[in-house]
């Protein structure tokens, strides 16, 4: 990892929630025109767990996401982001009946992670399985070193 990929990706020691991400980098979210954090408040998403593999050729990203469905599922890559949506709605319909009161329920994930280095966006692949969504991306190359000939 160069020292430019470390000044982006810091990990916060101290725990896992929303303002992790705004700890490590506080401009990343009003940077954006606060899209991002306006977003988040106006729609109460959850932030879901998050792994970061190097594999030397790829980042693999794991997130934990239970009770999606793959179509509920929005990723978004850029060259050095990764964007992950998730939202379901469900409601319970009984017909024929006097309502006192009609509930419905609803679910999201949003998580904006910033990568530790540049990626090659549309080499992303994604799988999602018992309620872990795993997503591989391939380095740029100049991330992934070559070797020299001495002449």
């Amino acid at each position: 990892m160069t020292e430019e990929d470390k000044k982006r990706y810091k990990p916060v020691p101290f725990g896992r929630g929303f303002f992790d991400d705004w700890i490590s980098n506080p401009f990343a979210m009003v940077g954006r025109g606060g899209k991002a954090m306006q977003e988040f408040f106006n729609e109460g998403f959850s932030i879901p767990s998050v792994d970061i593999k190097d594999t030397g050729n790829s980042f693999i990203v794991k997130a934990d996401m239970p009770g999606m469905d793959k179509k509920d599922i929005k990723i978004k890559a850029t060259k050095d982001e990764l964007l992950i949506r998730a939202e379901k709605s469900s409601e319970n319909e009984e017909h024929g009946k006097d309502y006192y009161m009609r509930e419905r329920a609803s679910s999201g994930y949003y998580r904006n992670i910033q990568l530790p280095g540049d990626v090659v966006p549309n080499s992303a692949k994604a799988t999602y399985e018992n309620g872990t969504l795993k997503i591989e991306l391939k380095k740029a190359k100049d991330l992934q070193g070559s070797e020299v000939k001495v002449e």
